[in-house]
């Protein structure tokens, strides 16, 4: 009998089991079409809602669609299945709480469910205009003549602003990993919002025109910045979270976002740096919070065309006389960058500059990036001196120190840079192509 029990709740568990990540789906609404025929995009995780294993049991044929107003982010959601599963006193079971992990997401009441009551509050959204101070309009990578993007500041002191990112930082717990929620009662916050019209919250919108063609707005992302304290009365800013929804991503909201919160920071005296990426030579390991190459090569990109456009001692003619204390004090000063970025800065420009055809001069930027990746085996030089001083055995310098044999050490560097190089080749063709002018001073 027992084993019956165990082969009927496992039929039951197989047929009554969905894949979070397919079931759910989010729909952005500007009309009461968009319900039937508007663009759906799924999460990219739903551990954070819905457990380690991103299931939902207890329905046959589930689908769960989260309707959103564009700009107020008013939600509705809609649930469907064929058939669901039944208690019954041989088998246990009880179907999972679909919608109520949902609501723990956003503030109470937040999400609906009726549908009238959401289609008349879509009906306000014709009044709805972002929060904040408007900072910076961004041009889709497409030049797009018909979409706007428009990118805002805001931080606690907003009007309404905290309880409407209690809503859009939902998002953030399926598409970003490990997400924690902002303490939106501290003040170094700062938002910076996206708007489709399409700090220190950068939110994003996209303005659109309504059917009688008066401007609307629809929300596409935001990135957080902490104000951390510099010394004596200075801040370092320090980007927390960058999120575009997934119908707007590839079409440069990102690094326009990223632009915007440059372009609020670099002109205050009170900002030592600007910063939010943990950089590394090595693999170019770039991070905002948590490890992200993306978010890396996206900043490295626009550190590269701000210094390039900004700033003359990163010229071609100067970038060939090597790096000098005038490209960290002028970096620092004018794009706020410590000297890590500066010196990533450097390295992707001189290659950019670099003429590969020619034998010499390849050889020399090669020289230059090895002998950066070859610091720290140059520490591990030292650090093993050190450790000789006190006569201690091999094997106790082996437990002390991870040391790397010298006769292994060209491989590594030579891998280190082949791998180093590819990365340099995709953000310098991302960046413009030296000019007439500039091949001119180059003597090509």
């Amino acid at each position: 009998m027992a084993v019956m029990q165990d082969r009927i709740a496992n039929d039951l568990t197989q047929d009554y089991l969905a894949d979070a990540n397919e079931a759910l789906s989010f729909n952005l609404v500007r009309t009461p079409q968009d319900m039937e025929d508007g663009e759906f995009f799924s999460p990219e995780m739903t551990h954070q809602v819905y457990g380690d294993g991103e299931q939902i049991f207890g329905y046959k044929d589930l689908e769960v669609r989260l309707y959103i107003t564009a700009g107020r982010l008013n939600m509705y959601c809609d649930v469907e299945y064929s058939s669901i599963v039944k208690k019954s006193k041989s088998v246990a079971l009880e179907p999972d709480d679909i919608v109520g992990p949902l609501t723990k997401l956003v503030p109470t009441n937040c999400i609906l469910d009726n549908q009238d009551t959401f289609l008349a509050l879509l009906k306000k959204e014709s009044t709805f205009k972002p929060y904040g101070e408007l900072i910076s309009v961004i041009t889709p990578h497409n030049n797009d003549a018909n979409q706007r993007f428009e990118v805002y500041s805001c931080n606690a002191d907003t009007p309404g602003f905290l309880e409407y990112f209690e809503r859009l930082q939902m998002f953030t717990m399926f598409y970003v990993d490990a997400a924690s929620y902002i303490d939106t009662s501290d003040h170094k916050w700062n938002y910076f919002i996206a708007q489709y019209y399409p700090i220190r919250a950068a939110i994003s919108y996209e303005q659109y025109q309504s059917s009688d063609g008066n401007p609307m707005y629809a929300f596409v992302g935001f990135t957080t910045v902490y104000e951390f304290y510099g010394y004596p009365e200075h801040v370092r800013p320090r980007i927390s979270q960058m999120l575009v929804l997934p119908p707007f991503q590839k079409k440069g909201i990102a690094s326009g976002m990223l632009q915007a919160i440059y372009n609020k920071y670099i002109d205050d005296p009170k900002v030592l740096t600007v910063s939010g990426a943990v950089s590394s030579l090595r693999g170019f390991n770039v991070s905002v919070e948590d490890p992200s190459a993306i978010f890396g090569s996206m900043r490295l990109r626009v550190d590269c065309l701000n210094a390039l456009t900004r700033l003359k001692v990163f010229s071609v003619e100067k970038l060939k006389k090597g790096i000098t204390k005038e490209h960290y004090d002028e970096a620092k000063t004018k794009l706020k960058l410590n000297r890590d970025n500066t010196l990533r800065v450097f390295n992707v420009l001189l290659f950019r500059a670099t003429d590969r055809n020619n034998k010499e001069d390849y050889k020399n930027f090669r020289l230059f990036i090895k002998n950066q990746l070859y610091a720290p085996f140059r520490r591990q030089d030292r650090e093993l001196a050190k450790l000789e001083k006190y006569n201690l055995s091999k094997e106790e310098i082996s437990e002390t120190l991870a040391f790397v044999p010298k006769d292994k050490r060209p491989d590594i560097i030579h891998q280190e840079y082949l791998d180093l190089e590819s990365k340099l080749s995709m953000i310098v063709e991302k960046l413009p192509p030296l000019s007439d002018e500039e091949r001119k001073l180059l003597g090509r």
